[in-house]
């Protein structure tokens, strides 16, 4: 859980200071493999994530990431 929130508040943080953000790839694939295992259901409950949101078919893994944690990306 910590890769999962290095690359999310790290894009986070980018986008705040209005930086680009260009993460590894293979620790992008990990954070990706560990959120798609977080439960959309009862998210809310204990405030640690938001609900995902939905993302075009030919998103990035980074994208598709961001988006399972709740964050828009455009």
């Amino acid at each position: 859980m910590h890769l999962v929130d290095t690359v999310a508040h790290g894009w986070d943080l980018a986008r705040t200071l209005g930086l680009p953000y260009d993460p590894d790839a293979e620790a992008v694939h990990a954070a990706l493999q560990m959120a798609e295992r977080i439960p959309d259901e009862g998210r809310e409950k204990n405030g640690s994530f938001a609900r995902s949101v939905a993302v075009p078919d030919n998103a990035s893994e980074l994208e598709r990431f961001l988006a399972l944690l709740g964050r828009r990306v455009s």
